[in-house]
């Protein structure tokens, strides 16, 4: 169906979603009212632990972004058809489920903030090899995948924001993150596509 297909699809379902909320979905009884203590939001906003879980949330997205703007282009370059791209995208995205191994560990031995570390480690050094090893698909694809191992256990590790941030806040705390994660995107996408235009895809 093409990008247009996907565009309808997606107004499909969300339409099908506000109907199952309106209709599906029961009425809750209202709660008892209760006092609430809520922090001012530039306390949350500014808060140094949010800051540095956002910083990383934007970072990963930013380059995640990046990286898919590059990488197609230089397949088809390579003569993989845009048609046979699913070939080097489904293998590290089957293996979602083995991503919650090392999590589960982490977190049993409190070693999380090893892993992000040890992740953002493993994601810095894919970058590197990128820009030497784009000479044929098998390396795009196996650096593809390394790339998707870092990524899904940092997307998945990061969202510690809802244990951080302060019970009354948490709502507002993760509207921060979230904003900052879609800004990412946007940011990964036009400056990746401005640096593949005006120096090259190793840039």
């Amino acid at each position: 169906w093409g990008v247009p297909g996907l565009f309808w699809l997606t107004a499909v379902l969300s339409a099908g979603a506000v109907w199952i909320v309106l209709k599906v979905v029961p009425t809750c009884p209202p709660s008892p009212p209760r006092r609430r203590t809520t922090t001012s939001w530039p306390k949350v906003a500014f808060d140094p632990q949010l800051l540095r879980l956002n910083a990383g949330i934007f970072c990963l997205h930013c380059v995640q972004m990046a990286l898919f703007v590059v990488i197609p282009t230089q397949l088809v370059e390579m003569g993989l058809p845009v048609l046979h791209h699913w070939y080097i995208y489904l293998p590290p995205c089957s293996s979602l489920r083995r991503h919650d191994e090392p999590i589960i560990w982490a977190e049993r031995n409190r070693k999380v903030a090893s892993l992000l570390r040890m992740n953002v480690l493993l994601l810095a050094v894919v970058f590197v090899l990128f820009s030497f090893l784009m000479h044929s698909v098998w390396e795009v694809a196996f650096l593809v995948t390394l790339f998707f191992i870092g990524f899904n256990i940092l997307e998945a590790t990061l969202p510690a924001i809802s244990r951080t941030a302060p019970k009354a806040d948490k709502g507002l705390a993760l509207g921060i993150y979230n904003t900052t994660q879609s800004f990412g995107l946007f940011v990964g996408g036009a400056a990746g596509g401005w640096i593949a235009q005006h120096f090259s895809s190793q840039a």
